[in-house]
């Protein structure tokens, strides 16, 4: 009898632990995450980018920094991508998902300013995730920071094609529009524009006016030049 519970005990241990492997196996399987398709990584990966981007100009942000509600969402979103993928990414587009992270990560320290660590690494991006035709000549690239709400964030590109000019404007909470200019030495009119507004490009230097007079830059816009 005695003989009798010990195998029991002993098929018991070993049946338990059995099962104790085999749950750990299948957690482990869990927990090996593949990689997301190429067309869905590079959507993720720039809505990311466009996130951070608008987000660091938020009041809340600007405040509280790393603190911020927004900005602890984003961190999961930012920290999601698989060292497979940020392999992929880099093979397939030129660029590695987990560098996002590290630009809201400055933009953190620094309560949304821009630094040249930031300055270098979101060109990059827009350069990747807004390319213009081959076929354009690029008159400059700039992004406009509102200093009053981060909502009308947008970034400008200004371009020739043949013998006609254009300006697109994306903006980071969505939306894109693209106008016709006239050029007049260094004056770029807006040719839909019932308020005479232009821009007025020297080197890569922009400035915004209309028929009252200059309204970029001070309490309006901080505008950045990213073309390289």
């Amino acid at each position: 009898m005695k003989k009798l519970l010990i195998c029991i005990a002993v098929l018991f241990t070993v049946a338990l632990c059995f099962s104790c492997s085999s749950k750990s196996n299948q957690t482990e399987q869990k927990e090996v995450k593949e990689a997301r398709p190429d067309s869905v990584l590079y959507k993720v990966s720039k809505e990311c980018f466009d996130q951070i981007v608008w987000l660091k100009s938020t009041n809340d942000f600007v405040k509280n920094g790393s603190s911020s509600d927004g900005y602890r969402s984003w961190v999961r979103k930012a920290l999601s991508f698989t060292d497979e993928e940020n392999h992929i990414a880099d093979s397939l587009f030129g660029f590695v998902p987990k560098d996002i992270y590290y630009i809201g990560q400055e933009y953190s320290i620094f309560k949304g300013k821009e630094t040249d660590k930031t300055l270098a690494m979101v060109k990059k991006f827009y350069n990747i995730f807004y390319p213009l035709s081959d076929s354009v000549e690029v008159i400059g690239l700039w992004r406009l920071t509102s200093n009053i709400s981060p909502q009308v964030d947008s970034r400008l590109f200004i371009y020739k094609k043949g013998s006609k000019l254009f300006c697109k404007e994306n903006h980071e909470a969505g939306g894109e529009k693209i106008v016709a200019l006239r050029k007049d030495g260094s004056k770029y009119y807006d040719t839909e524009s019932s308020f005479g507004e232009y821009f007025l490009i020297t080197g890569d230097v922009l400035r915004l006016f209309d028929k009252d007079g200059e309204y970029g830059g001070g309490s309006g816009y901080t505008i950045t030049s990213l073309k390289e």
